[in-house]
């Protein structure tokens, strides 16, 4: 009688174990991941592209121009970028629309340091003029895949729409290439 037992509790732990097994390679095989998925829908941005497009279709009180990557490297001390680009008001205004593409994984910790920018560069305009630190302090920021993008504007409504235009502009360009 002890064999007879001892074969059936072996017929359970085997078929548990194919159960098991089972139960592992559909959960891996099944269907992707929230990350993956987000990957997958994700919307390539060429920055510059990007930030051209929304400087043209905001309202700025200067002319905007674009700023040279030497000078980014050195004024934009925004951590967790691969890439950035910037147009910026050629007169003493804070008005600028800044495209940045994250380092994978990294965008929240970049959000976080743009936004610091933002502030500190508010706390520089408040002495001499306040006006500019009320626009940094209400700039448009939006944060899409792995890409920021930020615009100092008195156009708030204005630059939400550019920036919307923008991403839409891209995915349609995604949408047409597959």
């Amino acid at each position: 009688m002890k064999g007879f037992e001892m074969l059936n509790f072996k017929k359970i732990a085997v078929l548990l174990l194919c159960a098991a097994l089972a139960a592992a390679i559909i959960s891996c095989g099944g269907k992707p991941t929230d990350e993956e998925a987000s990957a997958a829908n994700a919307v390539e941005l060429d920055i510059k592209k990007t930030a051209e497009s929304i400087t043209s279709a905001t309202t700025f009180s200067g002319e905007m121009i674009e700023l040279p990557d030497d000078y980014i490297a050195l004024n934009y001390d925004i951590a967790d970028t691969a890439e950035i680009a910037v147009w910026s008001s050629g007169a003493a205004t804070a008005e600028q629309v800044i495209v940045i593409k994250t380092k994978s994984g990294k965008t929240d910790e970049a959000k976080t340091s743009l936004d610091a920018w933002l502030s500190d560069q508010a706390a520089i305009y408040d002495d001499y003029a306040p006006d500019q630190a009320v626009l940094l302090r209400a700039a448009t920021v939006k944060t899409t895949g792995g890409y920021i993008i930020a615009v100092v504007s008195a156009d708030l409504s204005g630059a939400e729409a550019a920036i919307e235009a923008a991403i839409n502009a891209a995915a349609a360009e995604k949408a047409a290439a597959a």
